[in-house]
């Protein structure tokens, strides 16, 4: 209901205008009457009404120093002039300075007067809404360049402490001592939401930290990636923030699970940085994040101060892990999917248990599939033209599966697609081709010729020579070539043998010749594959997270 007074020396027009118009049934209340401006001015200033219906000529203030007033300090107040026929110029006047219309006195209509009192009614409830939209619009700006300033602060963009500060006043941003910082990452994100609703999904979770910060401490929420917020928090005292971000984690965590039906993974940087430099402080906290999302665990601290797992020596894990290969290579070989499968699963349980480094633990995979490389050159069977699935990329790989589950149940899946294959390319060989493979695949370190194998299975050189190139598409001394040249390769990761010394190992008379078959089949030297390989794990895992 808009409040409105009347400006009027004369009594009777008063009373008439009070009385021609139902004021409530309109939206009104008449809250006062004043005999002149001066009057009028100190109930405006102690009322502040929304119409001012005033008259022109008046004692000690007239209508038009009155609403030079009111335009100069109340410019929210509508003006309705009351004239006589001999006050054109006035109104002109009023007009000019603000005055939303006029009525003639003498010949006043109800119907008039009720009608530009309606119309004022809309245009208030117009600017109502206008100034809500602009002052939203301007929050949003206001929002928008503070995330800015906190994203070019969290990625280390600030060279000056200056120039922080500055967008710290400017922006109202809640970091003025050291600084805590956490990051969640909701995991539904990546497979079971929508493209459309990703966005829409962080800003709930951010707004649930949001709520949940301001109940705890002071500090800011940042979306910082499609798939992670960052929270960070004002605070002195190493020990209280500790405290206060185990306690937030957890709430944040079982608000999110409960709200929004999803589940969150939390890493805590422990240690306190000083904005705007917490580029080591966010290190710490997405390296506890890999860990947290990894091992799907909900919480997990950074590991400058020693994370909360059990730790085991790096030789023993090696030692143990190189026990489990070794018994699936023995799987594999017998072709039993079942028991190469068993063992994948107790390496998964092993790295639960210990929890190394995701990138160790994703290496471990790795490696788990040279084996299965070395078997399909080797077995018999093995057809010329391996399968596409067969081609495994590492990247691909990772990204499919960010979590010790999932990628130990990836790589069952691949073991069974792989041992189908197999059974499958083992039928169609003929026996004298299996018996060729197997033999080159047991004696390839000795330094056999075709001569060798043919002999070992009863068949002429010339007749198996052509016998296996027709039925695979390749020569005997290819195929042994390349059962050769994939043990180097393993050679070459593992040991610090010299090259000469893995020629001998694999059943090359000279080094020379080895380097220039091993160029031919990889694409580069034999030191070479080495030095660029030992790169490949760590740079393939940093770039993923990214």
């Amino acid at each position: 209901m808009l409040k409105a007074i009347i400006v009027e020396d004369e009594m009777i027009v008063r009373v008439g205008i009070k009385s021609m118009i139902k004021w409530q049934e309109i939206g009104y209340e008449l809250i006062g009457e004043a005999a002149n401006g001066q009057e009028a001015l100190k109930m405006i200033q102690r009322e502040q009404p929304d119409v001012v219906i005033t008259d022109i000529q008046m004692p000690e203030m007239n209508g038009i120093e009155l609403l030079s007033h009111i335009k100069n300090q109340f410019e929210q107040i509508k003006v309705i002039i009351l004239s006589c026929h001999d006050e054109f110029d006035f109104v002109q006047q009023a007009l000019k300075l603000g005055a939303i219309d006029y009525i003639l006195k003498l010949s006043m209509d109800p119907d008039e007067l009720a009608k530009i009192l309606v119309h004022i009614q809309k245009l208030k409830q117009k600017e109502k809404e206008e100034r809500r939209q602009q002052e939203q619009k301007l929050y949003i700006s206001a929002e928008a360049m503070k995330k800015q300033a906190l994203l070019d602060m969290l990625q280390g963009r600030y060279k000056w402490q200056d120039a922080w500060q500055k967008d710290v006043q400017t922006w109202s941003i809640a970091l003025t001592n050291s600084t805590g910082v956490l990051i969640c990452r909701v995991h539904e994100l990546a497979n079971q939401v929508r493209a459309s609703k990703l966005e829409l999904l962080l800003y709930s979770v951010a707004n649930i930290a949001r709520e949940l910060v301001k109940n705890d401490l002071e500090g800011e929420v940042v979306e910082y990636s499609a798939y992670d917020i960052v929270v960070l928090a004002d605070i002195e005292d190493q020990e209280e923030w500790k405290q206060c971000a185990h306690r937030l984690s957890n709430r944040i965590v079982s608000s999110v699970k409960q709200y929004l039906k999803a589940t969150i993974s939390v890493g805590i940087a422990v240690e306190l940085g000083t904005a705007p430099y917490l580029s080591r402080t966010m290190e710490q906290a997405q390296l506890a994040l890999q860990y947290a999302q990894f091992y799907e665990i909900s919480i997990m601290h950074d590991g400058t101060t020693g994370m909360n797992v059990q730790k085991i020596r790096e030789n023993q894990m090696n030692a143990d892990i190189e026990a489990y290969k070794n018994t699936l290579i023995d799987e594999l070989k017998m072709s039993n999917p079942d028991g190469v499968i068993a063992i994948v699963q107790l390496i998964e349980a092993y790295m639960h248990r210990h929890k190394p480094d995701p990138i160790t633990a994703i290496g471990i995979f790795e490696e788990l599939l040279i084996p299965f490389y070395q078997h399909d050159r080797t077995c018999p069977g093995k057809s010329n033209q391996p399968p596409k699935w067969i081609q495994y990329s590492s990247d691909a790989f990772i990204k499919e599966a960010m979590t010790l589950r999932a990628l130990s149940h990836k790589f069952v899946e691949w073991i069974e697609q792989y041992m189908a294959s197999l059974r499958e390319n083992m039928r169609s060989y003929r026996e004298e081709i299996k018996q060729a493979r197997s033999y080159m695949y047991k004696h390839f370190r000795n330094r056999i010729a075709v001569a060798d194998i043919a002999k070992a299975i009863g068949l002429s050189e010339a007749y198996l020579s052509h016998l296996y190139k027709k039925e695979t598409g390749e020569s005997l001394i290819d195929y042994l070539t390349h059962i050769r040249l994939e043990e180097a390769k393993q050679l070459l990761l593992k040991t610090d043998l010299r090259t000469y010394e893995i020629a001998e190992q694999i059943g090359f008379s000279e080094a020379n010749y080895f380097s220039k078959q091993f160029k031919r089949y990889v694409g580069v030297s034999p030191l070479e594959y080495r030095q660029t390989q030992t790169k490949n794990l760590s740079s393939s895992y940093k770039n993923n997270q990214e």
